[in-house]
């Protein structure tokens, strides 16, 4: 399996830090987004409303047949689902002047994510400049090459307020999609746009920690593919 691999980076307050990469798998027209800690952070998360200790999840991914894995590892390492989802198709495979959001992230806590601050990075890095925002949602949105990433700034999208975007061209090309099994819904590129805004998830209740009473974290919140007419709801 050859992955095409892009480092995202963000410039806050003039300092640099990797926040994650995407991998992409052109053969098999699937993609993987793999946080900044890696497989060996440990950290005490709610789990299906019990408190766990376990190692936090290293990537989510997106595969051939619709299907989003998103594990991580127990104490033992042994690996568990916070819950998969299954689309009726590829998810990029697109119809035209079509956008799909993959996922949104909000980072409530910078340093509690102990993020890497690094001093360089590779040139095709994807970078972005966050200025003075600690804290900050990330949007991946894969999109037909069709698309006008100006529908994302209109109607009811403009309460977003944006902080800085990029889009990745094509790529999975039209010949690349003739792979896939199913038929395919239009005859252009998919493309890649990253956003980072200013709003953010709402945060989930304060958990109190049942053996010393200290109140938890919230490092981030993290929603898969939500339905577009509902992701200014979502958002404050």
């Amino acid at each position: 399996m050859t992955l095409i691999r892009k480092d995202i980076i963000i410039n806050i307050k003039s300092k640099l830090y990797k926040f994650g990469t995407i991998a992409i798998d052109k053969a098999k027209i699937e993609m993987f987004y793999h946080f900044p800690w890696g497989s060996t952070f440990k950290a005490e998360q709610v789990i299906n409303d019990n408190l766990e200790r376990s190692h936090l999840p290293d990537h989510i991914s997106f595969h051939t047949d619709g299907t989003i894995h998103f594990k991580y590892k127990d104490e033992n390492k042994k690996t568990n689902y916070y819950k998969d989802q299954k689309l009726d198709k590829n998810p990029f495979n697109l119809e035209r002047n079509n956008a799909h959001i993959l996922l949104v992230e909000s980072i409530n806590s910078l340093s509690a994510l102990r993020l890497k601050q690094i001093d360089t990075y590779k040139q095709d890095s994807l970078i972005f400049n966050l200025g003075d925002n600690s804290k900050f949602s990330f949007l991946l949105i894969d999109m037909c090459e069709k698309f006008n990433p100006k529908n994302l700034i209109e109607g009811e999208w403009s309460k977003l307020k944006i902080i800085d975007a990029l889009v990745w061209n094509s790529v999975y090309t039209q010949i690349d999609k003739k792979v896939l099994k199913e038929p395919l819904l239009s005859e252009f590129d998919t493309c890649l746009c990253f956003l980072f805004i200013e709003n953010q998830l709402p945060e989930a209740e304060t958990v109190v920690h049942e053996s010393t009473g200290e109140l938890g974290v919230e490092q981030l919140s993290l929603t898969l593919t939500p339905p577009p007419q509902e992701i200014v709801s979502l958002l404050s």
